[in-house]
């Protein structure tokens, strides 16, 4: 999941407001991206933002790397964080 920064406008601004993460949980995505969690949920179905499992619930998160590339894809700035 390699992600050039000089070619994604919005990766060094989620590395800066989430330093040293590298998932984040569903709420956090919806935050940055101004929508709810069950929109947020529905994306993630659709297979249009890629997650990952983890833990002992198999709670949904979402690698701030994806995060950017959808942020990229659709034109937003980081700046809903």
């Amino acid at each position: 999941m390699k992600i050039d920064r000089t070619k994604s406008p919005c990766l060094p601004k989620l590395l800066n407001t989430y330093p040293n993460r590298v998932l984040l949980a569903v709420n956090e995505v919806a935050q940055i991206l101004g929508l709810s969690k069950s929109h947020t949920y529905r994306l993630i179905a659709q297979h249009r933002l890629p997650f990952t499992r983890v833990g002992l619930y198999y709670r949904h998160r979402i690698s701030i790397v994806e995060v950017a590339r959808y942020m990229d894809a659709i034109g937003e700035s980081a700046g809903a964080a």
